[in-house]
């Protein structure tokens, strides 16, 4: 039985786990007609990685390698280049598809005809492999998609566990946008949103690993950013004014007046400690997990409480 279905992995310079997640694709109940691995213009062997696993799975791995480093954008935006199968799965160089995800997520598409995207749950790994926490959503029901879009909040997605029908890249032209740097995924689920219903798929069918640069401050603070970059695109795109330029936005960003910015910092801070909080907890690790669970609700209170007692409540 056919999948009708094909993973695209970027990579640049993930060789340390790049093998396991290539693999992952291959050892699926459902096999994926193809697994395009794009490398771009890594310097640290994924390369050869790439190379030995094509030789020896030339009927399914198709192996990309752009001369130059564009980004994760035009590296996912070329391995889509070359997906000729109705569906198209997504996963990063550091992570791992439970071994049903393709033959799960594929079923949930057939059986759902009218969603063009969406994203299992994932289960949060460290650099050793070892789950610690597990991530969901909760845009599970078309009530709650009209919920979201009358909101004017945007919907997020899990990207390494997220499956497209093709139709979206190939017919409507909607692509991964590289101006939006760490948050070219969010932007993508957002114009297919508009367009089309997304949902996920309330299944854990990924492993998404937590580990070193993913988890810093600096990080953090560079993708909410983007993420408010765009949330402005988003509403300016629905209300008919056109999208403001990456630098427009960021001369906008920082001419707020100063309560704003200041409000804005501490809401981003209250949710940075809380997220902190809960990967300390799953670490079992519980003075990190009071301290940022404390500044969490010292900086965000109604956002930590709130979040606290409903997963008390689960």
């Amino acid at each position: 039985m056919t999948s009708n279905a094909s993973f695209v992995i970027p990579v640049y310079n993930g060789k340390e786990f790049l093998r396991q997640a290539i693999e992952s694709c291959l050892d699926q109940t459902l096999r994926p007609d193809s697994v395009i691995v794009v490398d771009d213009a890594s310097t640290d062997g994924s390369a050869d990685i790439i190379r030995e696993l094509a030789r020896k799975h030339a009927d399914v791995v198709v192996p990309v390698f752009r001369p130059q480093n564009g980004g994760r954008s035009l590296a996912r935006n070329s391995g889509i280049e070359r997906v000729r199968t109705k569906y198209c799965l997504f996963l990063d160089a550091d992570d791992a598809a439970e071994p049903t995800r393709v033959e799960r997520q594929v079923s949930f598409m057939e059986q759902n005809p009218d969603v063009f995207a969406s994203s299992s749950f994932v289960l949060y790994m460290d650099g050793t492999g070892r789950t610690f926490a597990n991530g969901k959503l909760d845009v599970l029901t078309r009530e709650q998609y009209a919920q979201r879009m009358e909101s004017g909040e945007p919907i997020g997605f899990f990207s390494p566990a997220t499956i497209v029908r093709t139709s979206v890249f190939t017919e409507d032209g909607l692509l991964f946008r590289e101006p939006f740097r760490q948050a070219q995924d969010v932007d993508l689920w957002n114009r297919i949103s508009e367009k089309y219903l997304i949902l996920a798929q309330p299944e854990f069918l990924t492993k998404y690993r937590i580990h070193g640069e993913s988890v810093t401050t600096r990080k953090y603070y560079r993708s909410r950013l983007y993420y408010e970059y765009v949330r402005d695109c988003m509403r300016r795109r629905r209300n008919g004014s056109g999208e403001r330029s990456w630098d427009e936005f960021v001369t906008f960003w920082k001419n707020r007046p100063v309560a704003t910015r200041l409000a804005s910092w501490r809401k981003t801070s209250g949710k940075k400690f809380f997220r902190d909080a809960g990967f300390a907890l799953a670490r079992r690790n519980y003075a990190a997990f009071a301290a940022n669970w404390l500044l969490s609700v010292a900086f965000q209170p109604s956002y930590a409480l709130r979040r606290t007692f409903s997963r008390l409540g689960k």
